[in-house]
């Protein structure tokens, strides 16, 4: 929040319901305006699973939290936001994906 000048904002859980898995928890918050909206998204589970791969998307296992970004009109359209977030000193990586390309896209389609 403080290093991209944002408030987002703590929403319930996202629950994600594996048919023959069970429910799968994750922690989830919001930033919304007039012309964005953001949510991060922790990629693994919140509570412990069965699952091998208890995560929002398994293929991209190795990232910690997920950044859907819509919109972007304004300063933080394009790279801008990228290039702030691999500038905090506590993001090691940050990479821009298109979710229509993972195997499992259904979990970030909203």
């Amino acid at each position: 929040n403080n290093g991209l000048r944002l408030r987002l904002v703590r929403q319930p859980d996202f629950v994600l319901n594996l048919v023959q898995q069970g429910p799968l928890a994750f922690s989830y918050y919001l930033y919304t305006r007039e012309t964005l909206t953001l949510r991060l998204f922790r990629n693994r589970a919140v509570l412990p699973s069965a699952l091998v791969k208890p995560f929002l998307a398994p293929d991209i296992r190795e990232y910690d939290y997920l950044l859907q970004v819509q919109g972007g009109a304004d300063e933080l359209a394009g790279t801008e936001l990228l290039d702030r977030l691999t500038a905090l000193p506590t993001v090691q990586y940050a990479s821009e994906f298109d979710p229509y390309e993972l195997k499992y896209k259904e979990n970030l389609i909203f």
